[in-house]
């Protein structure tokens, strides 16, 4: 069964807050064939080693999910079960999430999957808008990064690309047009 819709960013979302109705992660055992061996590399590549408090020395094979400080371990655990996609799905849960709520809220879904913006959409587009003022002119962007959404955008038969630059107040800064659409 495919969980994705290919019409829209996917993401898996998961929350480790228990609120007292579940108990955390248990250990699966120090024998297991394939157990998380420290150091590992987390997300950005940063070294992650067994978590220490005071003189306590934690091991998610042993200790499962004994705090929350455990959560990276935790995830190289479904890295190691489930492999790397499962680990890029849920890097794309809060993005995914996002996009859902803003679908609900009235703003158009990204463009690339139809097509993309045109130069009239990028001239209803003027400085100091808001992120807000921006969705709900040209929808939703295929990538945000830092402050930048990029759009996919169409330019006669070819997909080109602009990216809308955000200043740390929010408001458009300036509307780059690239020769490539984000992603390609």
């Amino acid at each position: 069964m495919q969980q994705a819709d290919p019409r829209f960013y996917f993401g898996y979302g998961y929350g480790a807050d228990m609120n007292g109705f579940g108990g955390q992660g248990p250990p699966r055992g120090a024998g297991v064939p394939n157990p998380v061996t420290y150091p590992f590399a987390g997300f950005g590549g940063v070294e992650i080693d067994r978590q220490r408090s005071g003189e306590r020395v934690y091991d998610l094979n042993v200790d499962g999910v004994a705090h929350y400080g455990l959560y990276p371990d935790w995830i190289e655990d479904v890295r190691i079960l489930g492999g790397d996609a499962i680990i890029t799905d849920m890097a794309r849960g809060p993005e995914s999430y996002l996009q859902m709520w803003e679908r609900a809220i009235g703003i158009a879904p990204n463009a690339c999957s139809s097509g993309g913006i045109d130069r009239r959409d990028l001239l209803r587009l003027r400085l100091r808008r808001t992120t807000e003022q921006v969705l709900r002119a040209v929808g939703q962007p295929a990538s945000r990064i830092d402050r930048e959404y990029r759009y996919c955008m169409k330019r006669g038969s070819r997909m080109s690309g602009a990216t809308v630059v955000f200043n740390d107040a929010g408001r458009i800064r300036r509307v780059v047009e690239t020769s490539r659409a984000p992603g390609a």
